[in-house]
């Protein structure tokens, strides 16, 4: 489905099913719950030591008497640290932001 697509469909719900339906994708998905969490209440020193703990962990993986950490995994972590980091400054910027 396209994005288009997905607008036209939100523009006929009104106030009341958009929030019953992001309180659904709030409960079925780990990832919106995560974002919703982040948006709803926005510690970004807790969440890049989450980042920060999970990339050590994987660093630090040892299986069979070898170091063997899961670079896929690391990469993930990182680029969702990074996208963190950039939603802070946005929102450094619009809470700094006096027109």
């Amino acid at each position: 489905m396209s994005k288009t697509t997905v607008k036209k469909s939100l523009e006929g719900f009104d106030a009341g099913e958009l929030r019953q339906l992001i309180l659904d994708i709030y409960t079925k998905s780990k990832e919106a719950k995560e974002i919703l969490d982040f948006y709803a209440v926005p510690d970004i020193a807790k969440k890049l030591d989450e980042y920060k703990k999970t990339i050590l962990k994987e660093v630090q993986r040892y299986v069979r008497r070898a170091h063997r950490p899961r670079i896929p995994r690391i990469r993930a972590t990182i680029k969702v640290g990074i996208l963190v980091v950039i939603f802070k400054r946005i929102i450094e910027q619009f809470i700094c932001y006096k027109p």
